[in-house]
């Protein structure tokens, strides 16, 4: 015994939103508030990248010392199959991390740190990798405005 149809179906949930449309849209648009407060967009920014600088930096802290040279292998994951060949052990990843911090930020900021690019990807010890993070994050509090830039992005998000 059928109780209900599709057609009947569509047509009670089709009368359903038509009915109580007008009531859902009164309420969004009465709780979503116009910003009374403009929010700079480098500030903002700031926020978002120190936030990701203290998880990256807990990330490699946390790491413990005899299992830093972690690399995912095929006995990690029982039903899967796939080719491990070639990954990154975690060392590896934390330095490519710093490597790209660097050159990201160079671009964004317009600095210039000196730092060997090359050196970092050669670093294997938690110490030495936890100290090349640490001393990007450093370079980054340095240079975090840089008025011509902070300058071309309020204009774009006007």
């Amino acid at each position: 015994m059928k109780l209900f149809g599709i057609e009947t179906l569509f047509l009670a949930s089709t009368f359903c939103f038509a009915a109580f449309a007008p009531q859902f849209a009164a309420q969004r648009s009465a709780s979503a508030a116009t910003p009374t407060v403009q929010v700079d967009p480098a500030k903002a920014a700031d926020v978002l990248i120190s936030t990701a600088d203290k998880d990256f930096l807990s990330l490699i802290e946390a790491m413990p010392e005899d299992k830093f040279d972690f690399a995912p292998s095929p006995s990690l994951f029982k039903n899967e199959k796939g080719a491990f060949d070639g990954v990154r052990k975690f060392p590896q990843l934390a330095t490519h991390t710093i490597e790209a911090n660097y050159f990201f930020w160079s671009a964004a900021s317009g600095l210039r740190p000196d730092v060997d690019s090359a050196a970092i990807g050669k670093l294997k010890s938690k110490g030495e990798i936890l100290a090349a993070a640490k001393g990007f994050y450093g370079v980054r509090a340095q240079g975090r405005v840089n008025p011509n830039r902070d300058e071309r992005l309020r204009l774009r998000f006007k």
